[in-house]
């Protein structure tokens, strides 16, 4: 298996980031900041998660499928504007979702830092859940009969294959 290649710089920035965003929150949910404790006890959770390469990976993997379409005219394009706003606010959240929900299920955690990191988590966006993205066809934006291998719908694959456009597939017959 190939490993991934990821630039530190991004990831310590999104860390960083995700870092401010959690006391930010913690700061409106409470009305006061995190406990000093608390506090530290965040950055060295943060520390931590940015030394684990596997959960690296898993973003690196998951922000690689939130691809953002800028071209939407030969499709409608209210659905590819609906959907790159859902995937902008993704990308944004990844790393502090990652991070609020590793602390939320970790019981090493202190019990009330657990508590912040859900009622966090709740007042996040609903749409920056990976979950709510959805993946489409490439060409006409169809939702339904996705195919991952070619990022098209299995009405588009039949096309392009009666074309001879898609390189590497055959036809099969029985």
């Amino acid at each position: 298996m190939k490993t991934m290649v990821y630039d530190d710089v991004f990831f310590t920035r999104e860390f960083d980031f995700a870092v401010k965003y959690i006391f930010e929150q913690a700061k409106k949910v409470f009305g006061k900041g995190l406990s000093d404790e608390n506090a530290a006890c965040v950055e060295e959770y943060a520390s931590k998660m940015r030394q684990n390469y596997r959960i690296i990976n898993n973003m690196i993997n998951k922000l690689k499928s939130c691809f953002i379409r800028e071209n939407t005219e030969d499709c409608r394009s209210t659905r590819w504007e609906n959907e790159n706003r859902k995937r902008r606010l993704i990308r944004k959240y990844l790393v502090v979702r990652t991070i609020l929900r590793k602390m939320k299920k970790d019981i090493m955690v202190q019990y009330s830092l657990r508590v912040a990191a859900a009622l966090i988590l709740d007042s996040m966006p609903k749409n920056s859940a990976l979950t709510r993205m959805r993946r489409r066809d490439m060409i006409s934006g169809y939702p339904r009969a996705y195919v991952k291998k070619f990022g098209l719908s299995r009405h588009n694959i039949k096309h392009l294959f009666a074309a001879g456009e898609l390189p590497g597939v055959t036809g099969a017959s029985w």
